[in-house]
């Protein structure tokens, strides 16, 4: 019946050589398989990273900001993987850039939050390098907003984000001053 006729597809399909796949398909399997190398090279600091996002409530949204990103690729798809165009002379120079950038820091840093941040943009940096080997400036572009948004799994270092938090309640106290002096 029609079970008997899916699965039978599924098998023909997933058996099917890597020649019959179309353009498009044969980038997001090429795409996947770079993102897995990647994730497998990098999985100390990725690791680290998810622990902190659930540990430290400042750095909760990192768990979010992906899948946001994901999201609005999927959504633009068409115009983002309409444009597909191979650019290894520019991608594998950004892939590098990443690698040489982890294996420099690696040795220097360690896990903690100030130092995670080092791994963290190279990681980015390998991966979005990888995104345009294989698919292209152009597609780049079309996801530039969907890129940009990564900035944010990126985690700030705890000094600078207490430095920055203090600033913000001292300013807030005083405007508050003001406004109840104001006020009466």
């Amino acid at each position: 019946g029609v079970r008997h006729k899916f699965a039978h597809d599924l098998i023909r399909v997933s058996v099917a050589p890597l020649s019959m796949l179309d353009k498009t398909s044969a980038r997001h399997l090429a795409f996947l398989a770079f993102t897995g190398i990647a994730v497998l090279a990098f999985r100390g600091p990725l690791h680290a990273l998810a622990e902190l996002s659930i540990r430290d409530f400042r750095y909760s949204h990192i768990a979010v900001v992906p899948l946001v990103s994901v999201c609005l690729v999927c959504f633009g798809r068409k115009r983002v993987f309409d444009a597909c165009q191979r650019s290894i002379r520019v991608g594998v120079p950004v892939v590098l850039l990443g690698v040489v950038t982890y294996c420099i820091t690696a040795a220097r840093f360690g896990r903690r939050v100030e130092d995670l941040w080092v791994s963290v943009l190279a990681f980015l940096l390998v991966w979005t390098g990888g995104f345009i080997a294989v698919y292209g400036t152009r597609s780049f572009r079309a996801a530039i907003f969907a890129f940009g948004l990564l900035v944010f799994v990126v985690p700030i270092p705890v000094h600078l984000l207490d430095g920055v938090n203090s600033v913000l309640q001292r300013g807030s106290a005083n405007v508050n001053y003001v406004l109840l002096k104001l006020a009466g």
